[in-house]
């Protein structure tokens, strides 16, 4: 946790093991969503990131076991299988986009950025 910076934000990663890290100065009020609290929004972003940055299934996962939590494989494997953490190589508007999916409050008709969702 950081407290030294004038801006609020958070990040994860799932390499080289998981970790979240918070900054924490609160934005300003009025800054983000209405009665939500900062703090939530930002653990639930970003613990979906671990939770999905960090899934593995079939050869990703047995090479995961076998060497352990590697970014990149050893040379033979890596042609087939270039990364143990297969959804790393996903296009960033797919992973921020679900991480804001998962923040939004679908009862109260908001996303993420606070703007009400249409609902069609």
């Amino acid at each position: 946790m950081l407290d030294s910076l004038d801006f609020s934000n958070g990040y994860a990663s799932p390499y080289p093991f998981n970790f979240i890290g918070i900054v924490l100065s609160p934005p300003d009020e009025g800054e983000l969503l209405q009665n939500r609290e900062w703090l939530e929004l930002v653990l639930t972003h970003e613990f979906t990131h671990i939770v999905h940055l960090d899934q593995a299934r079939g050869p990703a996962i047995v090479l995961r076991r076998i060497f352990g939590r590697y970014l990149l494989l050893p040379f033979p494997f890596a042609l087939l299988f270039p990364s143990g953490f297969p959804n790393l190589l996903e296009p960033n508007w797919l992973i921020e986009g679900l991480a804001v999916y998962s923040e939004s409050d679908w009862n109260k008709g908001t996303g993420g950025s606070g703007k009400a969702i249409s609902r069609g």
